[in-house]
Formats: C-alpha cells, structure tokens, sequence
C-alpha cells in the first residue's frame, strides 16, 4: 500500500523545499492572482507565467511527470466546465450546425474556451508544485499565520492524518468484496458494491467520532503544533520581494507584447 501520493517528494533539500512556507504561501497566492487577472488576449503572460514555473520546477528537482499526473487527474473537471464556453459566447461564427439543438461556435467563445484552460492549469501547477515542496504540517502552519478558520485547518489535519488509513479500509473490504462476489450477476454485484460503500461510511463515520474524543480527552483544542517554529529571515523576505517583482515584471511585458 502506497500512501505518499501527497507529499512524495517534500522532504528533497533544494532551495525552494528550504524556503519558509508562509513565503511560499504567499507568493503562490501572487502567481494566481495574476494569472487569473491576465486577459484572454495575452497568450505572451500565460507563457512567461509557465516558463517562470518550469523554472521553479527545475529548482525544485519535483518530476515535471509528477506534476503532469497530478495535473491530468482534475483535467475531466476543467474539460467539463469549460467545453461548452465556445458555444455560449456571441460574436464571429467559426461553425455552426445542428445536433438536437442549433450549435455554434464563435471565435470569442473559443478565446475564452483557452483562457480558462491556460488559467486552470497555470493554478494547478501552481499548487501541485507547492504541495510537492511543503510537508503538509507546514501548509497548515502556515494557513494558521493567515489567520485561516480554524475550523477549515482542523478539517484538513484530520483529512491528511486519517485518509491513508481509510484507504486501508477501503482497500481490505474490496479485497474482501472481490472474493465474495464470485458468479453473482451483474446486478446484484452493483448492488453488493452500493452495500459496500454505505458501510465504509459507517466506518468512516464511527472512527471519526471515536477518534474526536480521544483527541479531545488528551486537550486538543485544533490548534496545529509544530516541532520547531519556522522563523522568517531577511533571504525569505527579499525572494518574495523578487517573486513579485518577477510578476510585475511579466505583466509589464505581456501589456507591452500586446500592444
């Protein structure tokens, strides 16, 4: 059983694995800011935004194939939203036809269609590559610095604790439901599996309580607790310095481009 499909390769020693996670927090939070704020129109930014994080990739020695995956797993989402832009937006006809309904397609439509697309795979690469050089403890450090609810962080610590031994459940009742259903048909093998998945909500459900209140009988009150405190230094304040100038820089540059 494989449980490093979160954080495999935040423990690398690289420059940026090294860098305070408040900063890095903060300066993911620059990068989307600016790419969501980028006009369809102005492919140069969306080009200097990705080779900008090809650059901090190669810093970070992360597989670029890492990120690819993990970016692959959440494009049926991105698809799903974006694929009926093209025929929502009025303007310039490229195709038009007929399929149940008129459908049409417009030049417009098309360049909102890529704006998204570009956009959403800039954000995700974005937050792949800092989940993949921040051990999740220092995540939710430092969301807890911003001032994040605490709620949303004691619902993420618990997730991250307990998710891989969900997987184990979930793991052995497969096991146990593959050699059980040997010659059912295929009906009722649907109708064992929906079974099977009421009761790892069951489970799920009475682990969760049973492990609240051990939690709260030994005083945990949600707030996450480090080992060692991180201490911002003058290094970490001037890189996010230059991240930013970074980005001022290609958004100067991508107006000029266009213009």
């Amino acid at each position: 059983m494989h449980h490093d499909f979160l954080d495999k390769y935040s423990d690398l020693d690289t420059p940026l694995h090294r860098l305070d996670a408040r900063i890095k927090m903060l300066s993911a939070v620059a990068l989307l800011v600016a790419v969501v704020v980028t006009p369809p129109r102005q492919p140069a930014e969306f080009i200097l935004f990705a080779l900008l994080l090809a650059l901090l990739t190669l810093i970070s020695r992360v597989p670029v194939l890492h990120i690819i995956k993990k970016s692959l797993i959440l494009s049926p989402f991105i698809l799903l939203v974006a694929i009926f832009l093209p025929f929502m937006k009025g303007g310039t006809t490229l195709w038009e036809g007929h399929f149940v309904v008129p459908l049409r397609i417009s030049q417009e439509g098309i360049y909102i269609f890529l704006n998204v697309v570009c956009k959403a795979y800039l954000a995700l690469a974005t937050m792949i590559l800092l989940s993949a050089t921040t051990p999740f403890i220092q995540i939710l450090h430092a969301m807890q610095a911003f001032r994040v609810p605490r709620l949303v962080i004691m619902i993420l610590s618990f997730m991250y604790r307990y998710i891989f031994l969900l997987i184990d459940e979930a793991e052995r009742m497969l096991t146990a439901h593959e050699a059980r259903r040997f010659g059912l048909r295929r009906r009722r093998k649907l109708t064992s599996f929906g079974q099977l998945v009421g009761v790892l909500f069951l489970r799920t459900y009475e682990r969760g309580e049973r492990v609240y209140q051990a939690m709260t009988s030994r005083g945990f009150d949600g707030t996450v607790r480090v080992m060692e405190r991180p201490r911002l230094t003058t290094t970490d304040g001037l890189l996010a310095a230059l991240f930013i100038t970074l980005l001022a820089i290609i958004k100067v540059l991508g107006a000029l481009l266009y213009v």
